[in-house]
């Protein structure tokens, strides 16, 4: 089940800390918006979308543009809340307060960019 290239690779890591059945997009959302510096992230963040989207169409699950981008602006709310969480139930360090409060602010300034409070309002008044 964990076989890492076919036995090439000793070891394959699988995260299992947060699973859950959730949209796809909660994961892209995360990571896109995490793992960019602003500048990258407000460039690349809708090509990176349209790439992955392609994908999951190319593989047989098409997922529709504009619900990915309503899911993808929601879920922007997702870092904040599991790197808040994290960061007051993990041994404090120096690097990891930086690590986490620079997760934090780029979440934070996605979920601006993407108004995701206002697509959170919009999803539960359907």
């Amino acid at each position: 089940m964990f076989d890492g290239q076919g036995g090439s690779v000793p070891i394959a890591v699988v995260d299992w800390q947060t699973v859950a059945v959730s949209s796809p997009l909660l994961d892209v959302a995360y990571f896109i918006t995490t793992s960019l510096d602003d500048e990258s992230c407000r460039r690349d963040e809708h090509e990176l979308l349209d790439f992955y989207l392609g994908e999951m169409s190319r593989l047989g699950a098409p997922i529709d543009r504009v619900d990915a981008q309503r899911e993808f602006a929601r879920y922007t709310l997702q870092p904040v809340v599991m790197l808040v969480s994290a960061a007051v139930i993990v041994e404090r360090t120096e690097r990891g307060d930086r690590m986490f409060l620079e997760m934090i602010r780029r979440a934070c300034v996605a979920c601006t960019r993407w108004g995701a409070f206002s697509e959170l309002d919009r999803h539960a008044a359907s």
